[in-house]
């Protein structure tokens, strides 16, 4: 099988949409998942590097393994977000969909619940276009 940019390009997403999940999910809240994430997410950025040296790859908007980085950007900044919120509120940042109550700390989600949770990945998401604009 040939590996093709569109195989590139998919592949970082996908990761990125894994880590969205298990955000999503809770499971951050387990020991050693945020530190195994940000480990996985700097292997991954690293492959994105070394991928970056190949031209096959290089898409019409950018190189296909510029999504490589997104995962890492997206813990990085999910991270910081985190933290920041949990100095301020008090309490573990949370995200129900389709609900504003959170059923695992009993309460009511704030406007900072959702920006914790909806701004990394947005920057995440955009960060291959970012990335080829700075490049650039």
């Amino acid at each position: 099988m040939i590996i093709t940019e569109t195989h590139i390009y998919w592949a970082g997403m996908s990761v990125l949409m894994l880590y969205f999940l298990v955000i999503y999910a809770k499971l951050h809240r387990k020991k050693y998942v945020l530190g195994s994430l940000f480990f996985f997410g700097v292997v991954f950025a690293v492959i994105g590097l070394k991928l970056h040296s190949y031209t096959e790859y290089q898409m019409n908007d950018g190189h296909a393994a510029s999504t490589f980085f997104a995962p890492l950007i997206y813990i990085l900044f999910y991270q910081i977000l985190r933290l920041l919120a949990k100095k301020i509120t008090g309490v573990e940042p949370a995200y129900e969909y389709a609900s504003s109550y959170d059923n695992v700390d009993n309460r009511k989600l704030n406007a900072l619940d959702y920006i914790v949770f909806v701004l990394p990945f947005l920057l995440a998401v955009f960060s291959p276009s970012i990335i080829e604009v700075i490049k650039n």
